[in-house]
């Protein structure tokens, strides 16, 4: 961390973006010499956008907004010398990648997505529109009248399906905004398309301004990349177009905004909930863009210290791999969990659009404005909103900070949205790119055939009151159907859960089991564990953290194992302490583990989970 806050200057952001360009310019050129497709070595492969040539295009599309905000202001040098002493020129590859990449006679030719179903190309569509339109003043003068026609015809075949419910008609509004504020250049939108894609942003509102990823599923960071970015690029791109959703939707933002910085603590590390972590610090992409269209609801001198210290944090962790490109896992050491399915070499880049501070002068006052610490490093706090049932809890003392999450649980097959609590400090157990829940800070039902029952619904959740925050859930599938009624009690770096639960239907052999924290380890740690029959604590030393789970009522076993399986193995069952686990930063982890049978009628289960450093 730097000493002071005002090391996070202009220079600061153009050396962060120096060292990053590095890595992907050195994959750039080995990939091809059209600038058009990107594909490192060893990195993920998927097929959901590939070049006529075969190659992959994400890392390519996904760095064009940065390039473009890097050149359109004339502040920033034409060239860029890397860290291995070459020279780059953002403005040749920027028009190098448009013009190859929208070439159907060229071999890195970026396709045409099919007319009858969503395809990766309409997301990326979206950018590279916004680039074009960023790009506008000094690109377009160079193209031929062939080469605007290539552009114009991709971006419209990119919007040739748009029966979207979700963040994706985002994608689709920007590209037809892009052509339609072009229109005297070549280029040919349909505002009446616009206005139709943006209809889907009212439909997945829930209170205190939050939306759904898509109507009744997912609260993640989609608020503060695609519904904050992409409705900025809009009121950007084309400024006298009015149109009361998207007043209402920059309105519902700049709400939801004020929350952001309760959701990163004193070393920079934001909460890890939610899809796409891999995007990083594309969680604060929305208030840049809001700070570029001077619509943020938080002070300049915040959002640059949050995004500085979130990109500091990322890079200090290992998120560049040994070929300085980012990884497509959060860590070297972080499980699969910590990765979409979707997520193939190039995705990561997505969090690239957050230097949009790039294009903002010198003067302005995300840059001129004096810096400001973070709401942790201030004081404590307890910040509810019940809209998306989120709670964020901060300490000043430790810099730790946790969200507690309610409206999510019935997510019960993604263990990045069904986490009772999640913390800056104790990231979360995740296996796989499906992000399979591993037990930690979790209540589910274990069936005698090993299987597992998440939540199937919320019922009703209150957070109004901080002490005692309130949740009732429905489990139910063929085989079991229950009410649960939680209380969860923040206390420091305690929490008390308490669930009474009403079994109406279950097979004989049906356990309830609830983690506590997970605590991750080093590969060369044991951890240090004491017990008893009602408590467990284990501490790593290395990292200086320690949890610990008391037994209050009702639970009737009490163990402590590794997340080393997508199943926890059976309480019976002695686990190895050595066993590789899917922390989705850590790799190797260990948490506590509750058990009691899940019996007809009415029981009552209570414990209490820490999760601190031991020597604060």
């Amino acid at each position: 961390m730097p000493e002071s806050l005002a090391d996070y200057d202009r220079t600061w952001f153009v050396s962060c973006f120096r060292r990053l360009l590095s890595g992907w310019h050195r994959v750039l050129i080995e990939t091809s010499s059209s600038c058009a497709v990107w594909e490192p070595r060893e990195g993920i492969r998927l097929e959901n956008f590939v070049s006529a040539g075969g190659k992959q295009c994400d890392g390519v599309t996904r760095m064009m907004p940065a390039l473009a905000a890097w050149c359109v202001q004339p502040e920033n040098p034409v060239s860029i010398e890397l860290e291995d002493g070459t020279a780059v020129e953002p403005r040749q590859i920027l028009r190098d990648a448009f013009v190859h990449g929208t070439d159907p006679e060229h071999p890195d030719y970026w396709g045409e997505p099919p007319s009858d179903r969503g395809n990766q190309r309409q997301v990326e569509s979206s950018i590279v529109a916004w680039s074009l339109w960023l790009s506008r003043g000094w690109l377009i003068p160079e193209l031929n009248s062939t080469e605007i026609a290539n552009i114009q015809n991709w971006l419209a075949a990119c919007t040739r399906y748009a029966a979207f419910a979700n963040n994706w008609s985002l994608f689709v509004a920007v590209n037809h905004a892009a052509r339609i504020a072009l229109s005297d250049s070549g280029f040919a939108g349909e505002i009446d398309a616009v206005r139709r894609q943006l209809l889907v942003s009212d439909a997945v509102v829930m209170p205190d301004g939050w939306l759904w990823d898509t109507l009744g599923h997912g609260i993640d960071y989609y608020n503060f990349w695609v519904y904050g970015s992409h409705h900025c690029y809009l009121k950007a791109i084309l400024p006298e177009y009015e149109n009361p959703v998207l007043e209402r939707s920059l309105e519902r933002f700049a709400e939801r905004e004020r929350m952001l910085p309760y959701m990163i603590d004193a070393c920079g590390q934001n909460i890890l909930f939610g899809r796409s972590l891999s995007y990083r610090w594309g969680w604060l992409t929305g208030s840049v863009a809001a700070q570029f269209l001077d619509r943020s609801s938080l002070a300049p001198g915040l959002v640059r210290t949050m995004l500085g210290r979130n990109l500091e944090r990322w890079l200090e962790i290992g998120s560049l791999n040994e070929q300085g490109v980012l990884r497509e896992r959060l860590t070297a050491a972080g499980s699969d969990g910590g990765r979409d399915r979707y997520i193939n070499c190039g995705h990561p880049y997505w969090g690239m659009q957050a230097f949009l501070c790039m294009a903002l002068p010198s003067e302005h006052p995300f840059w001129s404005a004096p810096p400001e610490r973070l709401p942790v490093e201030v004081d404590d706090f307890m910040v509810a909103c019940q809209g998306p049932g989120l709670v964020a809890h901060g300490s000043r003392a430790t810099g730790e900070v946790r969200l507690f999450n309610l409206r999510n649980l019935d997510n019960h097959r993604n263990a990045l949205y069904s986490k009772l609590v999640y913390s800056t400090a104790f990231p979360v157990n995740a296996a796989g790119s499906g992000h399979r829940p591993l037990g930690d800070n979790q209540l589910w039902l274990r069936l005698p055939d090993g299987s597992r029952i998440g939540a199937a619904q919320v019922i009703a959740l209150d957070v109004g009151n901080p002490g005692v925050l309130e949740v009732v859930v429905r489990y139910q599938s063929d085989a079991i159907d229950a009410v649960v009624r939680t209380a969860i009690e923040p206390d420091g770096p305690a929490c008390r859960v308490r669930h009474r639960i009403d079994v109406y239907r279950a097979p004989e052999g049906a356990v309830w089991q609830e983690g506590g924290f997970a605590l991750g380890l080093p590969d060369d740690e044991t951890p240090e564990i004491t017990r008893s029959n009602d408590r467990v604590r284990a501490v790593s030393h290395a990292t200086n953290r320690c949890i610990e789970t008391v037994r209050e009522e009702g639970w009737e076993q009490l163990e402590i194992e590794p997340a080393d399986a997508i199943e926890p193995p059976a309480p019976a069952q002695p686990a190895d302490l050595d066993t590789v686990a899917p922390n989705i930063i850590h790799g190797r982890s260990v948490t506590a583990l509750l058990c009691a049978p899940a019996r007809s009628g009415r029981a009552l289960l209570a414990a209490r989970h820490t999760a601190e450093r031991p020597s604060d």
